[in-house]
Formats: C-alpha cells, sequence, structure tokens
C-alpha cells in the first residue's frame, strides 16, 4: 500500500511479502528440486507434532522421552531443530554438532547437553527422511529448502537473479542469530 500510494506505476512491479513467503513462492516454483510436493503442503507445529508422536515408538528417545509429557518433549526436540533450520544447518550437519559437544564435555551437566543434542540429531535425521518423504514442508523449511535449491541449481539462482533487481530483508534477526 505504501509503495503504491508514493510510486502507483512502480507498484504493479513490486513482488512484497516476507522472507517466509518469498521462500514459499521459490518452492511453489521450484520445490520439486528440494522433495516438495505439489501443491506445497506446509505443515503447522500441531500436524507436526502429530507425525512425530505416530513414530515414538521407533525415535529411540532416551533424555527427551517423560511418558507422562511427550507432547512437551517433542515441543523441545521440535524447536531445536527449526532452530538449527533457521542457522541453514541440516540433519547431516547436527551429528557433528553433537559429537564435539560431547568431546568437548568436561562436566555431568556437560555430558548430558550433549546427550541431548545427539538424541535431537537422531530425532532430526528421521523428521527430515519423513517430511522429504512425503514432500512436506514445515515453517522452517521456507528458508531452507529455497536455500538448499539456490545453492544446488545456478539455474534457479540465476534465473531470480534476472526476475528480481533488488531485494530487501528486514528483521531477519527475529529469526536468525
Amino acid at each position: 500500500e505504501r509503495v503504491a500510494q508514493s510510486m502507483p506505476a512502480a507498484a504493479a512491479e513490486i513482488w512484497a511479502g516476507t522472507f517466509h513467503a518469498f521462500g514459499l513462492e521459490i518452492l511453489r516454483k521450484f520445490g520439486h528440486l528440494a522433495d516438495v510436493a505439489a501443491p506445497v503442503r506446509l505443515l503447522d507445529q500441531a500436524d507436526v507434532l502429530a507425525l512425530l508422536e505416530q513414530d515414538l515408538p521407533v525415535l529411540g528417545l532416551d533424555h527427551y522421552l517423560r511418558l507422562h509429557e511427550p507432547l512437551s518433549e517433542l515441543r523441545y526436540i521440535l524447536n531445536a531443530i527449526s532452530r538449527a533450520k533457521d542457522e541453514v544447518k541440516s540433519a547431516d550437519d547436527y551429528p557433528a554438532a553433537a559429537a564435539r559437544m560431547a568431546e568437548a564435555a568436561r562436566t555431568e551437566e556437560e555430558q548430558i547437553k550433549a546427550a541431548k543434542a545427539a538424541e535431537v540429531a537422531r530425532v532430526y535425521k528421521h523428521y527430515e527422511q519423513r517430511m522429504r518423504g512425503e514432500g512436506l514442508v514445515d515453517f522452517a523449511d521456507l528458508i531452507n529448502r529455497p536455500v538448499e535449491i539456490l545453492k544446488k541449481h545456478p539455474e534457479v539462482r540465476d534465473e531470480l537473479r534476472g526476475q528480481y533487481q533488488d531485494l530487501l530483508v528486514d528483521e531477519y534477526q527475529d529469526v536468525n542469530r
């Protein structure tokens, strides 16, 4: 609206939205390059919790399984996975980070944190395989998967560079350090 008021002729030429919306546009057009089914099916937190709750018996949880509160435990794990995705860290990156934590651990508390990180790494791997296998995406994938596409497919990167002369990203710090 502000662009349309200040420059009515230019407004029609401008695509404006959040960076998550921009990521969704990329996935709609190029998602097939990153195991995303068409149309894009974006799962919310309740959907993702239900998906992982079905898989509880095979997740191998030890540190994160209090039988009376499995959903709160899964929420914690999903938050850790989401933070990793926001930092563009893959399910393959996470185990190495957990191993570094274990190697550096000197106290029992640090060892427990490292063991929990290793558990998150296992769940992340399972979760990612399940999501990709079914062609699904979560909110963090709206950033993570477009980055994957742009890194692996220079032709897509070049096409988008040709389409968008300028890109302004504002307040990314809200989701990423």
